[in-house]
């Protein structure tokens, strides 16, 4: 005689995820690349390779890396004439093109998205600027004001008032 052969009984059925901790933690780290790509995208939606953000920000990143090389009456005038295209960039020229002197100062540090002091720190923009004097000009009193000024570069908002 043949004997029938019989199913096997008592098996447990196979659950959706019968995965192990070591896949758990791939698909978990597959989802870093995916935020960072998201994170790179959001970044070029805000600041364009085209924009002011990205022109600044190198021109001050050159000024910076330029500056002990550079004459002390031509790195103020760079840098003060490039801070000014900024403000005017952030919040139109209306509002700060026609600002000189302690107003301009004022302006700057009302405006600036840290508070950084500017009507204290940056006496040298108005002082030594558009002085008739030869006196020699610190530029280790520009690296804060340019440090302070990439803050405005990299703050992302586009007129307004902060």
């Amino acid at each position: 005689m043949i004997p029938l052969i019989k199913d096997i009984q008592g098996l447990d059925t196979i659950s959706f995820l019968p995965l192990s901790v070591g896949w758990y933690v791939v698909i978990l780290l597959s989802f870093i690349p995916l935020f960072l790509l998201l994170k790179l995208i959001i970044f070029w939606r805000q600041h364009p390779k085209n924009s002011w953000h990205n022109s600044a920000y190198k021109e001050l990143k050159a000024l910076k890396k330029q500056l002990p090389k550079m004459d002390d009456k031509e790195a103020l005038d760079q840098f003060s004439e490039l801070l000014r295209r900024i403000a005017i960039a952030r919040c139109g020229r209306e509002q700060c093109a026609s600002l000189y002197g302690q107003r301009w100062l004022d302006w700057l540090e009302v405006n600036d998205p840290k508070k950084f002091s500017w009507t204290t720190k940056g006496k040298v923009l108005i002082n030594q600027l558009y002085s008739n004097q030869q006196d020699e000009i610190d530029k280790a009193l520009l690296l804060p004001l340019i440090s302070a000024t990439f803050v405005w570069v990299k703050a992302n908002y586009r007129g307004q008032h902060v």
